[in-house]
C-alpha cells in the first residue's frame, strides 16, 4: 500500500512516516516550507500542483495533515485559513478522485461548540471559531466522495515538534511556573497512537467520521499534572486558571472531548489513555 503524507515535517505527518517505516507501508512525504529530504513539495492552496503531484506520486491513500492550526492566528487571518484549510482540502479531495486515491483528512474537535461534549461522530457540528469554521468546510469537500474518510484527533502530542505537552515539560524542567485553565476539557492523544490508528484505517479501507482522539476525558490543569507525574517534575508550578483570564483572539470550546467507541470498535484496537500515551512519550524520548 502506498501511502502519501501532507504536511509530513509536522507533528501527525512525521509520526505518520515513522510508523510507515516499521511496516510495509510505502510512505511519501509531501511538504510546503520545512524541506524534507526525500519529500516532495506541494501547496495545497495550488490546485494544479496538487492535482500534478497526486498523479506523479499515484499513491492508494493520501493522509491529509496539512493545516493552518495557530487557532488564533486564524481569527485575524480568516482568508488564509479558509485557503488552506478548506480550500486546500477541496484541491487535495478532487485530485485524489481524479487519479483513483482515497483521502483521510485529519480533522479537529473544534469542529464543535464544546456545550455538550464528549461528543459522538453523529454529533451535530457547530464551530465558535474561525478555525473550527474552516476545518468544518474541509470536512464537507472530503465527504464530497463516499470513499473518502475523516480522522478527528484532540490536542495531539508527541516528540520533537512543539506542543502543549513539550511546552510544559519544558517549562517545568527549567523550572518556571506555568498559568494552565481549569475550564477547557479535551480527550489527549498522543500521536504515535493516532498515527497507527490513520494506517490501520487505511489498511481497512474505513469510509465516514471517526474520531481517533485519547479515551480518556479531563481538563487542562489535570492533563499538565498528569505530564508532571508521569516526567517527575513538579507539578507545584502549575498555577490554575480559567480561560477569561487568557483575552485570547478566539473563543475556545470549554468541553470539545471526543468519544472513541466506534473508532476503537471499527479499528479494533484499545486507544490509549492520558498515562498511557505520556508513558509511551517518556519511554520514547528515552
Amino acid at each position: 500500500m502506498k501511502v502519501m503524507i501532507t504536511g509530513a515535517s509536522g507533528l501527525l505527518g512525521s509520526a505518520l512516516l515513522r510508523v510507515a517505516l516499521q511496516s510495509d507501508v510505502i510512505a511519501v512525504a509531501a511538504y510546503n516550507s520545512h524541506p524534507l529530504n526525500g519529500g516532495l513539495q506541494m501547496d495545497i492552496t495550488k490546485q494544479a500542483q496538487v492535482n500534478a503531484t497526486v498523479s506523479r506520486v499515484a499513491p492508494d491513500y493520501v493522509i491529509h495533515t496539512a493545516a493552518f492550526t495557530d487557532v488564533d492566528a486564524c481569527e485575524t487571518e480568516p482568508q488564509r485559513a479558509w485557503d488552506i484549510n478548506a480550500l486546500g482540502t477541496k484541491n487535495v479531495a478532487e485530485a485524489c478522485e481524479e487519479h483513483g486515491a482515497r483521502l483521510i483528512y485529519v480533522s479537529t474537535d473544534y469542529v464543535f461548540d464544546g456545550e455538550e461534549g464528549p461528543y459522538s461522530e453523529e454529533a451535530p457540528t457547530r464551530p465558535i471559531n474561525v478555525y473550527g469554521e474552516s476545518k468544518l468546510a474541509g470536512e464537507r469537500f472530503t465527504l464530497d466522495s463516499s470513499v473518502n474518510a475523516i480522522a478527528r484527533v484532540c490536542v495531539l502530542y508527541g516528540p520533537n515538534k512543539p506542543n502543549f505537552v513539550t511546552w510544559v515539560i519544558n517549562s517545568l524542567r527549567s523550572h518556571t511556573p506555568i498559568n494552565v485553565v481549569t475550564d477547557q476539557y479535551n480527550t489527549p492523544t498522543y500521536v504515535g497512537n493516532c498515527a497507527r490508528a490513520l494506517l490501520r484505517m487505511c489498511e481497512l479501507g474505513l469510509t465516514g467520521v471517526y474520531h481517533v482522539s485519547g479515551r480518556e476525558q479531563l481538563n487542562r490543569y489535570a492533563f499538565a499534572c498528569a505530564i508532571a507525574d508521569v516526567f517527575a517534575l513538579d507539578k507545584k508550578l502549575i498555577n490554575e486558571i480559567s480561560t477569561d483570564t487568557l483575552q485570547q483572539q478566539a473563543r475556545r470550546p470549554m468541553n470539545s472531548s471526543l468519544r472513541v467507541e466506534k473508532a476503537e470498535r471499527a479499528l479494533g484496537v484499545r486507544l490509549a489513555n492520558v498515562h498511557e500515551g505520556l508513558t509511551l512519550l517518556r519511554d520514547e524520548w528515552r
